[in-house]
């Protein structure tokens, strides 16, 4: 099976499914961001079409949306350009909520906390790849840019139920 063009990924198709199920997408003049004309601020995408990757903008786009899916709501507002700064704001958290795990129930911040890592951004992103009706591939491409080339590999671990990201959604 070829890889489907890019140009087949219908861009303004997944901006208003991402909008539709609640996560804000806006035009705007990035400097430099994590990832080429995406960036994330507040839980909004920023978007510069100016800078996006000409050759698999929706990997991006999709992959940053699922890191806001899969962050507790009550941390998006906060989320920083790169994700990864999360951890931060998390460990403030637990620093303020020292039994968060040890008392008698479970703290609901702290599960979902334990459940918003990369990899559930990962089969996130996947799962709404389909339910937007994108095709996958465009998603988890074969290209170095994107997943140091480990796209293919992700989504048919992915397809199959097989990846570790889909035990935390």
């Amino acid at each position: 099976m070829t890889e489907p063009a890019a140009t087949d990924g219908g861009l303004d198709r997944s901006i208003r499914f991402l909008e539709e199920i609640g996560i804000p997408v806006r035009e705007a003049c990035l400097g430099s961001s994590f990832f080429n004309g995406i960036s994330i601020e507040g839980g909004v995408i920023r978007l510069d079409h100016s800078k996006l990757r000409r050759d698999w903008p929706l990997a991006d786009l999709f992959h940053e949306a699922g890191h806001i899916a899969v962050t507790p709501s009550i941390f998006r507002d906060r989320i920083p350009d790169d994700a990864d700064d999360l951890a931060r704001i998390y460990d403030e958290y637990f620093e303020t909520h020292p039994n968060a795990f040890g008392g008698e129930t479970e703290d609901p911040v702290a599960r979902a906390i334990m459940q918003s890592s990369e990899q559930e951004a990962i089969a996130w992103s996947y799962a709404a790849a389909v339910a937007a009706n994108i095709d996958p591939r465009l998603v988890f491409p074969k290209t170095k840019a994107t997943f140091g080339g480990a796209g293919p590999s992700l989504r048919i671990q992915l397809e199959h139920g097989m990846h570790p990201g889909i035990q935390g959604l």
